[in-house]
């Protein structure tokens, strides 16, 4: 592939190509390569695997950086539980299910049994039984 282009300006490009990763993240990559891959990869396949390993040594991030009071969670708990009567009394819970069954009516190939049986479970539906 480089056959025709100076070792020096093919070195050059991968440098300038992999400016910014780790010798981890490139040590890595170059294990990857050296356990899974038949043939060397390009420069953009090298890159898109230093970036997984630079991914990969990334710490992970919590969700939530501090502890909430007993009081904050008796409040968030309450909201949550209002939150959920507010729409469980609409039932628009139910309205994926409603949707699948009127598909089946319309086109009876365009639904799987089981989510047809699984929509009149959730509607209470006696055609869940059949």
């Amino acid at each position: 592939m480089w056959a025709d282009i100076p070792m020096d300006a093919v070195k050059e490009e991968w440098q300038g190509g992999l400016y910014g990763f780790s010798l981890k993240d490139i040590g890595d990559a170059i294990t990857y390569c050296a356990e899974h891959n038949k043939f060397p990869p390009t420069l953009p396949e090298f890159r898109d695997l230093c970036r997984d390993m630079k991914r990969k040594h990334q710490p992970a991030h919590q969700a939530l950086p501090r502890k909430f009071t007993p009081e904050e969670m008796e409040a968030n708990q309450q909201k949550l539980k209002q939150a959920f009567r507010s729409f469980k009394s609409t039932n628009a819970y139910k309205d994926w299910a409603q949707k699948i069954i009127e598909q089946h009516q319309a086109d009876p190939r365009s639904v799987q049994d089981i989510a047809l049986r699984f929509a009149h479970e959730a509607v209470g539906s006696q055609e869940a039984a059949a």
